[in-house]
C-alpha cells in the first residue's frame, strides 16, 4: 500500500475547521462516492481503492490516506488534488 500524509495549517477554531472538513467530505461524497464516519474531530474516510482519516486540530488539518495497489499509480494526482482542496477550504 502507498501512503499519503498531509498536514495543512489553518487559522480557525478546531470546531470551525472540523465543520469545513465535514463540508469538504460531503462534497467528495457527492462527486466521488466517498463515505465517511465521524468520531470526535476526526473523519474516517473510505472509497474503493482508498481509506484513511482527516482530522482537525487547533492549528492543522491532518490527512492520512492508504491507497490500494491499483490506486497507488494515481498517488501524485490524488495528493495534488487533496492539497488544492485543502487550500480552497482552509
Amino acid at each position: 500500500m502507498s501512503q499519503i500524509q498531509i498536514s495543512h495549517p489553518h487559522s480557525l477554531t478546531q470546531d470551525q475547521a472540523f465543520l469545513r472538513l465535514q463540508s469538504l467530505a460531503s462534497d467528495l461524497s457527492r462527486s466521488y462516492g466517498l463515505s465517511s464516519q465521524t468520531h470526535g474531530h476526526t473523519l474516517y474516510l473510505k472509497r474503493t481503492g482508498a481509506s484513511g482519516s482527516a482530522s482537525a486540530s487547533h492549528h492543522y488539518i491532518s490527512v492520512d490516506i492508504s491507497l490500494s495497489w491499483f490506486a497507488r499509480s494515481y498517488r501524485d494526482n490524488i495528493e495534488d488534488a487533496i492539497r488544492r482542496l485543502l487550500k480552497t477550504y482552509f
